[in-house]
């Protein structure tokens, strides 16, 4: 059985300030506007996505991994309690090539417009995204793992097959 923990965090994309941003999400919600299914395109109409909005989406996606046939973990809020975390696994019905094929089916049907417009609305500040790996790094330094000072946020993410647990644990709890 296969298991994926899925949750959508901007954590890798810092901006110097929201202010700039505000040109990519005009962008972003063009093109989602133009592409997406009739169900997100409606969402998106008013130029914002609230978070029950977002997790209705979302819930459309797990919806539609089930009836699949696919397990689907208990649905919890990361910890900012900002975005939405979940896992799947199992084998999917005949006929789907992969998991992951199901996993993106589902979620361009239902969720990838939303969840990516709402991740762009809530992306943290370049400050903020260094204080979340400042955050990460001194955790993996408590739990025994050797970062060096002034890491990135690939270097941490680098580090995570030296100690799966302790390193992906501290990366969800600064929000990474």
């Amino acid at each position: 059985m296969l298991v994926a923990l899925v949750g959508c965090t901007p954590g890798t994309t810092p901006t110097s300030s929201r202010a700039p941003f505000s040109e990519a999400l005009r962008e972003e919600l063009l093109v989602a506007l133009a592409e997406a299914p009739p169900s997100q395109r409606a969402i998106l109409a008013d130029g914002e996505v609230t978070f029950d909005e977002y997790e209705s989406a979302v819930l459309a996606t797990l919806a539609c991994l089930r009836d699949a046939g696919i397990e689907v973990g208990e649905l919890r809020r990361s910890p900012d309690g900002t975005y939405l975390e979940y896992t799947y696994g199992g084998v999917p019905d005949e006929g789907v090539a992969s998991l992951e094929e199901l996993f993106n089916d589902c979620r361009d049907a239902n969720s990838i417009y939303v969840e990516d417009y709402y991740a762009l609305e809530h992306a943290p500040t370049a400050s903020e995204v260094a204080e979340r790996v400042e955050q990460a790094s001194r955790c993996m330094r408590e739990g025994g793992m050797t970062v060096p000072q002034g890491a990135s946020f690939q270097d941490l993410q680098d580090l995570v097959p030296t100690d799966p647990d302790t390193a992906l644990e501290c990366l969800r709890a600064a929000g990474l």
